[in-house]
């Protein structure tokens, strides 16, 4: 026989040993809330997003749980270890039709503690100067809505059959919101905005009749629905990640 007894319900959900990334940012990744009641699939899928977050090191220690009282309610201890976040990368390249050049790269997926990803790229030479920064919150203003802006400035002169020298310069925003009351499933809705300048070799004339183009303007407008249940990232053991996008440039 098997009598039911009262559920335990979450009585506090503690984070230990994180000195640099702010508590919020790891609350945001558990599914577990005080109050309700305790699932062990809840505490497994809140355990697999913080790991997911890349901050600490791996593999992360399996959280405690403890009474809270006599009424059988349970404390959750998360345990975490902060890890050495972001990367610089430099170095020289050479490449056909754009030259001998260098490129330098700054990449940080945690600025401040908080979350949010700061990017800068810059690859230059005498055929090549490409510049592109950009910066993601996961959490704007502490919602569920997450945000991207990114800028570029591109000059590139083509030596392999003289085609001559291109310009783009422009921006680009990502908004994405939470689709279905699920924690793994979002909607991308995003906007860029280029203007290029395209100056064909005189040598090619022909060429340069057809694609020359004068401070001309390129507007697109996207959307994607993407559901990501993967695990153990950035080198996945399991869970899928599926994306339809859809996008129109004119």
């Amino acid at each position: 026989m098997i009598t039911e007894g009262q559920p335990a319900i979450v009585n506090h959900v503690e984070i230990r040993v994180n000195d640099v990334t702010d508590e919020r940012v790891i609350l945001e990744a558990i599914v577990l809330i005080p109050g309700d009641v305790f699932r062990q699939d809840a505490l497994l899928a809140s355990y697999q997003r913080i790991s997911n977050l890349g901050f600490f090191n791996q593999p992360l220690p399996f959280p405690d749980t403890r009474p809270a009282n006599e009424q059988g309610d349970i404390d959750v201890v998360f345990h975490v270890s902060e890890k050495r976040t972001g990367n610089v990368n430099f170095g020289a390249s050479v490449g056909q039709g754009t030259g001998v050049g260098g490129f330098l790269g700054l990449d940080e997926p945690n600025l401040f503690g908080q979350g949010k990803r700061g990017r800068f790229q810059w690859q230059f030479g005498k055929n090549i100067n490409d510049f592109d920064v950009s910066f993601t919150d996961p959490a704007i203003r502490e919602s569920r809505i997450s945000g991207t802006i990114s800028v570029h400035n591109t000059r590139v002169r083509y030596q392999i059959a003289n085609l001559g020298r291109l310009r783009r310069r422009g921006g680009s925003l990502q908004l994405g919101f939470p689709v279905f009351g699920d924690n793994y499933s979002r909607l991308f809705l995003s906007y860029s905005l280029d203007q290029q300048t395209f100056t064909g070799s005189r040598t090619n004339q022909p060429f340069a009749n057809v694609f020359s183009c004068n401070d001309c303007v390129r507007s697109s407008v996207g959307a994607s629905l993407l559901r990501d249940t993967r695990i153990d990232l950035p080198f996945a053991t399991a869970g899928t990640m599926v994306q339809f996008g859809v996008s129109h440039s004119g």
